[in-house]
Order: structure tokens, then C-alpha cells, then sequence
């Protein structure tokens, strides 16, 4: 039988019987690679990755020739091929096969990260002598590009490997004193980075206890100039703490010989280990689901990273699925953040995909709105661009109300810290709406998590109202009444510092080291990947949050084969999972995402961030705000900034006619941050969503910077924007100047003649506000523009005391939620006095499309109305309530500063 060894790592080789060896083509040794490295291939994986220009038929015909000239190297027995797929014989020996069993057998040993015992150490040193440089060191393929990404990141995975080994074999070595070969493989472990940390900081430690304080302080200065000339950075606090630490000769112990332990056999744990202890939360949570067969309950559960609330969540939802009740699971994640509506997506997507609505059931018009979210379920949906936030937010309430009128409804979203601000905001309404219909919604959020301190008044508002759960550790009782007396409980909470997944992987006798915590819990769920699942893995984590197959396949590089038997593997590893109700698979653990992502290099992430890009962008359907978000996000992690700049800005004008401000402002920001080629114009829209938040002073300088660079349309409209600004703050004086900058190019002048003469209302001037309020009637219904128009007789209605105008004012405004909120408003205050209780109806109206539109303005001025309309009808708490409620967003508007005009806004 014909001897073959390949050596990959470094320059590659070939010797065949102990003779050097060639191939004729560079595409023979790109195909000996990958299958070292990947295993079994499919044929049409390697003809696609390595002949990309040629048609499936031509592909196909040059692998052939090309694994005849392999075989007639090799050997015929060397490739075992079919129809389909391909791999090495395994009589074949390579230097990475030699590294990864290597690697495989030195952790196999279940101590910490960095401990390494006497017989750790032969493996460590042969996986040290296999790997003699990056994968395939100068090899490239001019004509295959995806070949060129393969290499490009399954280079940096064993590189990260590599980095393993030498940080492994520098505290065996050390652990023996054997100081010189330590700094040896510390040097090798710098070498695969130079700008890594941590390796420089081992070397001045094993340079420190070599008494070599001198070659500590060398390795410390070169740190300091590699970063400074390469990143332009300090050291990290730790780097620099270890340099005056080793100056003051005061360092921590030397290691000595790490000694194995073996553990006693395990206790066999109960079949309901996942659940550990969380029997009275459970009851809890019955308690309120019966409850809400009386209305509406609002549930928060926290813990800390890791203390089951995920478990008792999904543990609780299918045993209300069991009895009867409805239930729906959305996630938020760190990549949905900022995408509009990501969270409620999920759910409609859950609740209708599943049947729970049926079709014939929700409204024509319903459907009509909740095409704006779901446009591959209801494809003939109303143009963005006339979309009333007010009827969407109306749709969605009616499906979920739809959903809970046959029994009850469970509704669970998960990892709140990330739930977008719009679906927050829209959930808040969905509750408020339910009324007395028999539904759950339970919250689950980490206490422990930064961003739990950093979430905005919509998640506050959104739990405001909620009964609060709190996961804590669990006790020694909790443990003493799984296992009985054959454990002692105290020592398990020593040992897991009562983490119930922790606890039951030692329960499950898995012999972790609980010392290093979670980390090495971490590190055990991760040990032995085969390199196609790592590369899935690492896809996974850069898609973050839940993702479907062909979002993998895109983004790993990897054929759809491939790509399923990896999750395979992934999921019955627990590693990743399939999200419940849904067709998508996303990890079983947050901290498992973190750590696979914070694994990668930078060369790495920038490469799938890209990858992710285009295939989020190669979806098929109606593109939506979160979609858009997505793919900018992709494209600016992926270092493609042109590409990023452009998606920003669909993703901030997608945003905005959802009324997601919010997001929206991110959205323009990253855009104009990236130099979107448009300026003028984000900036004009970033403006524009400013002003509806009333962050004012912002918004001006906005609108200034438009006014210096934009077009001459675009300059009059932002002249005409900062006249508003400037007329709401009482500035009237300015605002005049800026309308007068405004008019000679204004492209809409009916609106700006209407604002013109509510200035001059305010200002006292009441026939010449009315003149240019009925010039501004005139020109709109000459021109058949109905939203200016409307504007128009709101405005005439209020300088002429006309009620007759501003009833036209509000049939003309329709469902856009910015006319008919002054309309009603206006209306509110003419018709206050002779008829109250009409006034209540319509500012209770204008208030809740403030809410949703996200004009904090306009919704302290409307409950600031409201206040004085309870209070002349001596209904002095509500109107007390009310009152407090406009004070405390009137003093969020222009904080820095008082402006009178700011309070007094009663007409618009």
C-alpha cells in the first residue's frame, strides 16, 4: 500500500513511499486541502468553491481531470469518491490530523483553561512540533475566490488552536520550572499575533519567575511599541498592572505540578435536572396564568446570566400548550436591537404561521397594515409612505385579540436586555388594548446584563405594571431535595456556586473542575468540533439571534449538506437549538454566542459579517426596516463601508414610516457617520425624526448643516424646519427670518404659508395670520394637494375661530397621524367650552396617536389639555395625573435652557 504524507501547515508537502512529491495543478493542492481538512466534500461543493466562472457541466469535467492527476500522485486508493461526495482514504497521514488528535488527547484532561498536568504534556509538545506555520503560508488561488475565504478563516481557526497549544505548554513547562522552553512557546504564541495581550503577558510572567526580570521588562517596552505602532493604543490596565507588579517584584506564586484528581461515580441526577429546583417559581407562574382567565397579566422574570430563566420559560410554556392555552416565544437578540418591530415579527410570524388566527378571520384593512411586517404573508400590502402608525399598531392588537378569544394565550419573550424600542412601544399598546381578554405576557430579562441598566422608558413602561419573579442560585436545600442524602449539598454549591446548568453537569458526573466556572462550562460544550462545524458555528454566531438555513449557508460559504449535518451535530451537542414554533435554529445558550464570537479574529469576522450581508441581501420578498438594519449592520462589521453607508439610509427612511424614531435616528446617524453620498438629505430626514422626539437642539443643528450644504430645495425645507423649531420655542423673531429664508424655493408653499400665519396668531398679528391662512387654502386646493390643505384649514380654523374649517381640517387629515393629532387637537380647543365631553373624546384621541408617533411635544401639550379639561369638570386626580405627566416630558424638551414657549403649546 502506497505511503502518502501531506503537510499543510507552512509551505505544503507532499512525499509519496518517502519521496518527495508534486501535483501538476495549484487546484489539486486546494483540493488536497480541503479534504484534510473538512473530511468528506461534496462534488459540487468543490467544483462551485474552485471554478466559479465555468457552468455546472464544465466545473464538473475539471474536477475529474483533476482527481486523476491527484490519483495517479497518490495513489488510486488514496481518494475514496462516489456519484456525490469525496474524502481521503484514511490510511493517508497529515500533519493536521496529527494536531488535532494531539490537541484532542491534551484536553481530554478536565482541568482549567490553562492548567496543564505531566501527562498533558507530550500531547501538547507533538500538537507543538505538527504545527510548523499558518495553513498553506503563501497559497492562493488568483481565480477562485471562495477558495481564498475558505483558507482565509480555517488559517485564523487553527492559528487559534495553535494559540491553545503554546498557551498550554508555557504553563506545563513553567509548572516544572523548566523556565527556558516555557518563554520558547511563549514566543511561538506571540508570533501567531502580535498585537495578542495576554501572550506577552505570560512571557514576562515565565521571564519574572526565571528571575530574568530584565527580559520581563523587554517584553513589556516591545508590547507597548507593537501596539503603539500598529493600533496606535496603551496597553490594557492588566498589561500595565503586571509590568509594575513585576518592577515591585511582587508576582504571583509560580505554578507547580498540577496533580489529577478522580471523582467519585456520579449520582444518577432525576429526569427533570433541566428544571433544578425551580418548583416554587413554577407555581408561581400557574398561579398568574390562571389569573389572567380575568384579564390581562404581565409577568417579569429575571435572574442572572445562567440561572434557568430560559428552562422555567420554555418548561412553563409547554405545559400550558399541554393544557390547553396558546402560546408564542419571541427572543430579542444583539443584532435585532435595531431593527423595527424585530420582537412582534416573531410573534405574528409564530401566531398566524401556526394557524392560531386564521386568515379568513383578521380584517381586510388589518391585513392591509400588517403587510408593512409581514409581507411574505400578506404580499398586496398599502405604500410605506401612507402607512398610519396609529391602524398598524390597531392591526396588531386585533390579531393578538383574534388569538385570544378561543382560549388562553401565553405570550413568553425572551433576553428583553435586547428587544427593539418600536416593539416594546407596540406591546405596550397590544396590553393596554387586551382589556379583560384572557392572556400571560411573561418578560424574561437578566439582572446581571449591563444593558438591563441602560434600557429605554419603553421596556420600563413595558414592565412597569409587571409581578417581578427573581431567579436566584440554587440552595443547598434545593440540591438536598434532588439528590437525598447521597450528596452533600453544601460542597455541590462550593463547587457550582449553585448555577442550576452548572449543578446539573455535575450532577450528570461530566468531571468539570467548577473552579474555573463558567468559562470552562464554556469551553466543555465547545471541545472537539470538527473544523466544517466550527466554521457553521462561527456563522451562527455572527448571524446572532436566531437564523434559518439558508442565512447559514450564505454566510459559512458552506453547501447545504454540509451546512445541515453541522447543525446536526451542533444540536445534539446542545450547542445550538431549533427556536420553538419556528423553522430557525439559534444557540441554547447566550453565553455560548459570546464566546464563539469573541473567539474570532478580526479577519474572520469581517470576512462572515460580509458573507451575511449578502446573503441577508439575496433573500427573496419585500424588503422591510429590519431586514434593511440587518444587512447595513452586516456590511459595516464586514468593513464594506460604501455598501453600509447606503443600507443605513434605506434602513433609517424604512424605520421612519413605521414611526420607529427611534431606530430611525440610529439608522440615519451610522449612515451619515459612514459618509452616505447623500448627506444633505439624511440629514434632512435625521431632522425630521428629531423633531417629532423633540430633541430640538439637535435637530436644528441638522437642519443648519442642510441649510449650509444641501440643494436649494432641500436648504428652503430646512429653513422652514428650524422657523417651526424656533416658533414652538416662542423665538419668534428668528422664526420669521427663517420662513422669509424658506419661501423663494420652498417646494410646498402652502405649508409654510400655514405655519407662517400660526406664527403671526401667536405673535398678535390676527388679520395678517388669517390672510396667509386663506391664501395657504387657496393654493392647496388649487394644486389638489389634500395634506396641504388640510394643514392649511386647521390653521385657518384656528386664527378665524371657524369650527367649520377645522372639521374639514380633520376629514381632509384622514388616517396621517401628524394632521389629524393638530386637527383633533385644535378642534379639542374650540369646541372645550360648549361641549367637554367631545373635547375629552377627541384630545384622548390626538394623545394616543402622540404616544405612538413618538412626538414627546405634542403629547405633554395634549396632557396638559387634558388636565385642564378634567379640571374644569372637577375631576381634579385625573386631571392632577395628567398634569404631572406633561410636566415631566416638558422638562425633558430643552432641559439646559428655559423656554416659556415650550409649556404653552396649545396649537400647532
Amino acid at each position: 500500500m502506497t505511503n502518502v504524507e501531506v503537510r499543510l501547515f507552512g509551505s505544503p508537502e507532499l512525499t509519496v513511499d518517502g519521496e518527495t512529491a508534486r501535483v501538476d495543478t495549484r487546484k489539486a493542492t486546494a483540493i488536497l486541502a480541503i479534504l484534510v481538512v473538512d473530511g468528506l466534500v461534496s462534488r459540487d461543493t468543490l467544483a462551485a468553491m474552485l471554478w466559479p466562472e465555468s457552468d455546472e457541466s464544465h466545473a464538473r469535467s475539471a474536477l475529474r481531470r483533476t482527481l486523476s492527476a491527484l490519483r495517479s500522485v497518490l495513489g488510486p486508493e488514496a481518494i475514496e469518491a462516489d456519484r456525490y461526495q469525496i474524502r481521503l482514504s484514511p490510511t493517508v497521514n497529515a500533519d493536521i490530523d496529527e494536531f488535532r488528535a494531539s490537541l484532542k488527547d491534551g484536553e481530554r484532561h478536565k482541568h482549567g483553561d490553562v492548567d496543564v498536568c505531566a501527562l498533558c504534556l507530550p500531547d501538547f509538545d507533538h500538537a507543538a512540533a505538527s504545527y510548523r506555520g499558518d495553513l498553506l503560508t503563501g497559497f492562493s488561488l488568483r481565480d477562485a475566490p471562495a477558495f481564498d475565504d475558505w483558507l482565509t478563516v480555517t488559517a485564523a481557526t487553527f492559528r487559534s488552536s495553535a494559540g491553545r497549544v503554546f498557551e498550554r505548554l508555557a504553563a506545563g513547562r513553567a509548572s516544572l520550572g523548566d523556565y527556558r522552553s516555557a518563554g520558547e512557546a511563549s514566543d511561538r504564541w506571540i508570533s501567531l499575533d502580535n498585537l495578542h495581550e495576554p501572550a506577552y503577558r505570560n512571557k514576562m510572567l515565565i521571564a519574572a519567575w526565571a528571575g530574568d526580570r530584565t527580559g520581563a521588562i523587554e517584553t513589556y517596552r516591545r508590547c507597548v511599541e507593537v501596539l503603539n505602532t500598529e493600533l496606535g493604543v496603551a496597553p490594557l490596565e492588566e498589561t500595565s498592572e503586571l509590568y509594575e507588579a513585576i518592577l515591585d517584584e511582587d508576582l504571583p506564586p509560580a505554578p507547580g505540578p498540577r496533580q489529577r484528581v478522580r471523582s467519585a461515580d456520579p449520582v444518577k441526577p432525576p429526569e427533570s435536572h433541566r428544571w433544578l429546583g425551580r418548583d416554587m417559581e413554577l407555581a408561581l407562574l400557574r398561579a398568574e396564568l390562571a389569573a389572567s382567565a380575568k384579564g390581562v397579566r404581565n409577568v417579569l422574570l429575571e435572574g442572572n446570566t445562567w440561572s434557568g430563566k430560559t428552562s422555567l420559560l420554555e418548561r412553563f410554556l409547554a405545559q400550558a400548550v399541554q393544557q390547553g392555552n396558546q402560546a408564542l416565544l419571541a427572543r430579542g437578540s444583539r443584532s435585532g436591537e435595531q431593527l423595527p418591530y424585530g420582537v412582534v415579527t416573531q410573534l405574528l410570524r409564530t401566531m398566524l404561521g401556526a394557524g392560531l388566527v386564521a386568515d379568513e378571520n383578521v380584517p381586510a384593512w388589518a391585513r392591509q397594515e400588517l403587510a408593512q411586517l409581514l409581507p411574505e404573508m400578506y404580499p398586496a400590502g398599502r405604500p410605506a409612505d401612507a402607512l398610519s402608525e396609529s391602524r398598524l399598531f390597531e392591526a396588531v392588537a386585533t390579531v393578538f385579540i383574534l388569538a385570544a378569544t378561543e382560549s388562553g394565550l401565553l405570550v413568553g419573550v425572551d433576553d428583553c436586555q435586547w428587544i427593539d424600542s418600536s416593539s416594546a412601544a407596540m406591546l405596550s399598546y397590544v396590553i393596554r388594548r387586551l382589556g379583560e381578554c384572557s392572556v400571560l405576557f411573561l418578560f424574561v430579562l437578566p439582572t446581571d446584563d449591563p444593558r438591563t441598566d441602560l434600557r429605554t422608558h419603553g421596556v420600563n413602561e413595558l414592565t412597569r405594571t409587571a409581578v417581578r419573579v427573581l431567579l436566584g442560585p440554587l440552595t443547598a436545600q434545593d440540591i438536598k431535595h434532588l439528590t437525598g442524602e447521597k450528596l452533600d449539598p453544601v460542597s455541590v454549591i462550593r463547587q457550582t456556586g449553585g448555577i442550576p446548568l452548572l449543578v446539573a453537569e455535575h450532577l450528570l458526573g461530566d468531571d468539570l473542575d467548577q473552579t474555573k466556572g463558567i468559562g470552562l462550562y464554556i469551553e466543555t460544550m465547545l471541545r472537539d468540533l470538527d473544523g466544517l462545524s466550527q466554521q457553521v458555528l462561527a456563522a451562527a454566531s455572527v448571524l446572532g439571534g436566531s437564523f434559518d438555513l439558508d442565512q447559514i449557508r450564505g454566510t459559512s460559504g458552506r453547501g447545504e449538506q454540509e451546512v445541515a449535518e453541522a447543525l446536526e451535530i451542533l444540536m445534539t451537542r446542545r450547542i445550538l437549538r431549533l427556536i420553538p414554533g419556528t423553522a430557525a435554529v439559534g444557540f441554547s445558550l447566550g453565553g455560548l454566542e459570546t464566546a464563539v464570537y469573541g473567539s474570532l479574529s478580526p479577519i474572520q469576522t469581517r470576512l462572515l459579517h460580509g458573507r451575511a450581508a449578502a446573503a441577508l441581501k439575496a433573500e427573496p420578498g419585500v424588503m422591510d426596516a429590519g431586514h434593511a438594519a440587518a444587512i447595513a449592520q452586516h456590511f459595516h462589521l464586514g468593513n464594506k463601508l460604501d455598501q453600509a453607508a447606503m443600507w443605513f439610509g434605506e434602513a433609517g427612511d424604512l424605520a421612519a414610516s413605521l414611526f420607529a424614531t427611534a431606530e430611525a435616528a440610529d439608522s440615519y446617524r451610522s449612515a451619515l457617520s459612514l459618509e452616505h453620498p447623500e448627506p444633505a438629505r439624511i440629514r434632512l430626514s435625521l431632522g425630521d425624526v428629531l423633531l417629532v422626539m423633540g430633541e430640538y437642539s439637535e435637530a436644528s443643528d441638522e437642519f443648519m448643516m442642510v441649510s449650509a450644504v444641501g440643494s436649494e430645495t432641500q436648504a428652503a425645507l430646512a429653513e422652514h424646519r428650524i422657523g417651526d423649531i424656533q416658533r414652538r420655542l416662542g423665538k419668534f423673531e428668528q422664526a420669521e427670518h427663517h420662513f422669509q429664508m424658506s419661501e423663494p424655493a420652498h417646494p410646498e408653499p402652502a405649508e409654510l404659508l400655514a405655519d407662517w400665519a400660526l406664527l403671526r396668531h401667536r405673535a398678535g398679528a390676527l388679520e395678517e395670520a388669517t390672510g396667509l391662512a386663506r391664501r395657504a387654502v387657496e393654493l392647496a386646493s388649487s394644486t389638489n394637494a389634500p395634506r396641504s390643505e388640510s394643514r392649511a384649514r386647521d390653521i385657518l380654523g384656528i386664527v378665524s375661530d371657524d369650527v367649520g374649517e377645522l372639521d374639514k381640517a380633520l376629514d381632509l387629515a384622514g388616517t396621517e397621524p401628524d394632521l389629524r393629532m393638530a386637527a383633533l387637537n385644535s378642534l379639542a380647543v374650540a369646541v372645550g367650552e360648549d361641549d367637554p365631553e367631545r373635547a375629552l373624546a377627541l384630545v384622548e384621541e390626538g394623545l394616543e396617536l402622540a404616544r405612538k408617533v413618538g412626538d414627546r411635544h405634542r403629547e405633554a401639550a395634549l396632557l396638559n389639555h387634558l388636565a385642564d379639561l378634567h379640571y374644569r369638570e372637577g375631576r381634579r386626580s385625573e386631571s392632577q395625573l395628567a398634569q404631572t405627566s406633561a410636566v415631566r416630558i416638558f422638562a425633558e424638551i430643552q432641559p439646559n435652557s428655559w423656554e416659556p414657549e415650550v409649556w404653552l403649546l396649545t396649537r400647532w
